[in-house]
């Protein structure tokens, strides 16, 4: 076999070198050698020219890798693009079988002809209204946008960190709120010029149309009905130039025409087959209200807290959306339709204590006009005194009229003095401060009982092993200290400075983005706890 690197040539010398006798041996020996050196060149040449065959292979074979990768994300790419297509298709099969079958009963049965026609305008109006609400732009404030970036990456790390917060769901319900209605003031950048007044209660209690007795608009008008109406939270301000503006989920608005606006009760959003809410969460209203009582007002028509049977989901959405917007409201009147009975219920109480604590609170008693004027101060007083037995402060209660648009009898203050002493402008940027410094004293308090906790917990077992060395001496300390160092160690670790650095700074962090959407120039910050 011949050997590697060697070439006929110098297998000639080396078998010429072999002979027993060789004419010039010297000579041939330099021939044979510097035919080695040679080979060993090409060898290294060759082994050279491998290593490198070997990193371009690696390379190839990295690059072949990262083909595969791409190809593999392409695939899954195709796949989802591929699913997404196939329910878009099954989405548009669904519609077109649905559309074919109102075409197929509108050609069999031609006294169902109206009740088509209206069926078929309500879905193109809510599919017209669901692609405007799809197709409007935000227009995202960088302070907003930045406040909900704290909300969903930083806070969740701190709170995770720190956990020995008992009321965290409270906090976190508190900084979504602040973040909610900082979302909708850089959408309306004068509504924190308001004051809000909530309007809550029971459904069909009359909120609605308290609030159309109001507006001195005809083509304004909110929603009414005996059955759960309201789905759509309104904000509603006094303006000269009346407009409605749907707001979207993405941040967008859009002018809503007051006619398509009317028809947002709940059966026509059932009817849509999803909760409108979740793509149009409130709408903005700007009407012709009296200066006198709604110049700084902004009205919030909530929907019923305890709609209940018929509504979707049991009403459960609808109870929260109450509680929260009573809970970002400056003041609350609470509404009770006097053909529901005229009086609080316990639900009614427990929701007022869940929502109300420490601000105005007005109880409106609605649709009076069919009560004498003696049953109405019957029902009044029996309000005031139900109220003032679950130790609930209101600053009055009236007998109201939406038909009439007028006050019949109260107890205490008048609406009217209720109204025109709330009409005040609002202060939104300062009360969000408050809530977030609300939400950071309870962090702060937390921490600083637990570094009392701790500390005492330390003092006492320190206390503990200088008993043990008193009564036992020496021997007893000793035989203590296994115990006492397992003592020491369960003890949990003092809240890190870091902590409460994080707290502080977290703190300071919202209360800038709200400081720069709301214009607030100083803010009640509060000193973190020592």
């Amino acid at each position: 076999m011949t050997p590697p690197f060697a070439s006929e040539p110098l297998l000639a010398l080396i078998d010429r070198l072999g002979r027993f006798f060789v004419w010039r041996r010297r000579s041939l020996c330099d021939e044979v050698r510097s035919g080695v050196l040679a080979v060993a060149a090409e060898r290294d040449a060759a082994n050279t020219s491998r290593e490198c065959a070997k990193d371009k292979l690696r390379e190839y074979v990295a690059k072949h890798a990262e083909v595969l990768k791409e190809q593999e994300a392409l695939q899954v790419s195709l796949h989802q693009s591929l699913h997404s297509v196939g329910r878009l298709r099954n989405d548009v099969a669904t519609l077109s079988a649905e559309r074919d079958a109102a075409s197929a009963a509108h050609e069999r049965v031609e006294g169902e002809l109206e009740e088509l026609a209206a069926k078929h305008e309500s879905t193109s109006t809510m599919y017209q209204l669901v692609a405007k609400l799809h197709d409007a732009k935000p227009e995202p404030h960088a302070s907003a946008v930045e406040f909900n970036r704290l909300l969903s990456d930083d806070y969740p790390r701190f709170a995770d960190a720190e956990s020995s917060l008992a009321e965290e769901a409270k906090a976190l319900m508190l900084l979504q709120s602040v973040g909610r209605e900082l979302e909708m003031i850089a959408r309306f950048p004068d509504i924190h010029r308001h004051r809000m007044i909530c309007l809550a209660g029971g459904f069909s209690a009359g909120k609605s149309s308290f609030i159309n007795s109001f507006i001195d608009d005809p083509k304004i008008r909110l929603a009414e009905g005996v059955r759960p109406v309201t789905a759509i939270p309104s904000y509603v301000v006094a303006s000269d130039a009346p407009s409605i503006q749907a707001c979207s989920i993405n941040g967008g608005q859009f002018e809503l025409e007051p006619e398509l606006y009317s028809k947002l009760s709940h059966a026509f959003v059932q009817s849509m087959g999803f909760n409108l809410s979740d793509l149009m969460p409130f709408v903005f209203i700007g009407a012709r209200l009296n200066a006198e009582f709604f110049e700084h007002v902004c009205l919030i028509d909530t929907p019923g807290y305890n709609a209940g049977h018929g509504v979707a989901d049991g009403g459960v959405r609808d109870r929260q959306q109450a509680s929260s917007l009573a809970r970002q409201a400056d003041g609350l009147i609470w509404m009770i339709g006097v053909d529901a009975g005229g009086v609080l219920t316990a639900s009614d109480l427990e929701f007022l204590k869940e929502v109300g604590h420490k601000k105005p609170l007005y109880v409106v008693l609605n649709k009076c006009e069919t009560k004498s004027e003696d049953d109405l101060v019957d029902l009044i007083e029996r309000i005031a005194d139900d109220l003032a037995g679950q130790g609930i402060d209101v600053a009055g209660v009236s007998a109201y009229s939406a038909i009439e648009q007028r006050e019949i009898k109260c107890h205490d203050e008048s609406l009217y003095a209720f109204l025109r002493k709330n009409n005040v402008p609002g202060d939104a940027g300062t009360a969000l401060v408050e809530r977030i410094n609300e939400v950071f004293d309870m962090y702060d308090a937390s921490l600083l009982r637990d570094t009392r906790r701790i500390s005492m917990q330390g003092k006492a077992l320190l206390n503990l092993a200088l008993e043990c060395y008193e009564v036992g001496g020496s021997d007893l300390r000793e035989k203590m200290k296994p115990t006492l160092a397992r003592l020491k160690n369960s003890l949990s670790a003092p809240p890190a400075p870091e902590l409460c650095r994080q707290s502080r700074e977290l703190r300071e962090k919202f209360i800038e983005c709200i400081m720069s959407v709301t214009g607030l120039q100083t803010s009640a910050s509060a000193e973190p706890l020592s």
